[in-house]
C-alpha cells in the first residue's frame, strides 16, 4: 500500500508528509485519506493533476449507514485510527456508530427482558384471579403490587432511554453549540443552516419512539 519508505526522499515528503497513529505505525497523508475514505466526509477542493496531497475544504453531509472504526492498514494490526486530528470526522462518526448499535443491542436485550418479566407476572395474577383462597392473602397481593411498580420504573427508564438515543444527544449537543455562535454573532443565520445540514449527526428519526 502506498510508497515504501525506502523509496521516499525529502521532496516526497514535503509535498505528503508523514503521519503518525496512535499504534506507532507512520503512513503518509494521501494513504491514511484513501484508507480513511476521506471523500465520503469532505469536499475536495480542486487541484491540479499531479498533486499529491489533497485538500479537504468543507464537510460533507454524511452517510446514514453505519460505519465501522478503521483500523491501522499495516497487516496485523489492530489499532484502531482514532485521536488523529485530520481524521477526526470519519473517526467520530465509526465511535458514534458503534455506540449507537450497542445502545440498539441493550434497548432490544431490555425489552426481552420486560416482556418476559411481565408474562410471568400476568401469569401469576391469572392464578391468583382464580382462586379465592389466594384472593383472601394480602401479603400476596401486596407483593404482587410491589413487582408491577417496580416493571412501571423499568418501563419509564427504558422508555427515556430509547426517546434519547446516542445520535440524538450528539445533535442536540452540535446544533446548540451552533446556536451558541450565533447569539455570539460569529454565524449568521444562513451560516447556521448551511452548518446544521452537515454535522456529525443529522437529526435522528425518532418516529420509532412514538414522537
Amino acid at each position: 500500500m502506498g510508497t515504501s519508505f525506502k523509496d521516499l526522499n525529502d521532496d516526497d515528503v514535503s509535498k505528503d508528509p508523514l503521519a503518525r497513529l496512535p499504534c506507532g505505525h507512520v503512513f503518509t497523508t494521501s494513504t491514511l485519506d484513501g484508507w480513511m475514505e476521506m471523500n465520503a466526509a469532505y469536499h475536495k477542493m480542486p487541484q491540479a493533476d499531479d498533486a499529491d496531497l489533497a485538500v479537504w475544504c468543507a464537510p460533507k453531509s454524511l452517510p446514514a449507514e453505519a460505519w465501522a472504526p478503521k483500523k491501522c492498514p499495516a497487516g496485523g494490526c489492530r489499532g484502531v485510527v482514532v485521536g488523529v486530528k485530520r481524521y477526526g470526522r470519519p473517526a467520530n462518526k465509526a465511535l458514534l456508530d458503534l455506540v449507537q448499535r450497542k445502545h440498539l443491542q441493550d434497548g432490544r436485550l431490555q425489552n426481552q427482558r420486560i416482556s418476559e418479566q411481565l408474562s410471568d407476572l400476568a401469569s401469576q395474577v391469572n392464578i391468583i384471579s382464580s382462586s379465592s383462597r389466594i384472593l383472601q392473602q394480602p401479603s400476596v397481593c401486596i407483593r404482587l403490587l410491589g413487582r408491577s411498580r417496580g416493571f412501571q420504573d423499568q418501563l419509564q427508564v427504558a422508555l427515556q432511554q430509547q426517546h434519547r438515543p446516542p445520535t440524538q444527544k450528539v445533535y442536540e449537543a452540535s446544533l446548540a453549540a451552533l446556536k451558541r455562535l450565533q447569539l455570539e454573532k460569529q454565524l449568521s443565520p444562513a451560516e447556521l443552516a448551511q452548518r446544521a445540514e452537515v454535522l456529525l449527526v443529522p437529526q435522528p428519526d425518532l418516529s420509532f419512539c412514538g414522537r
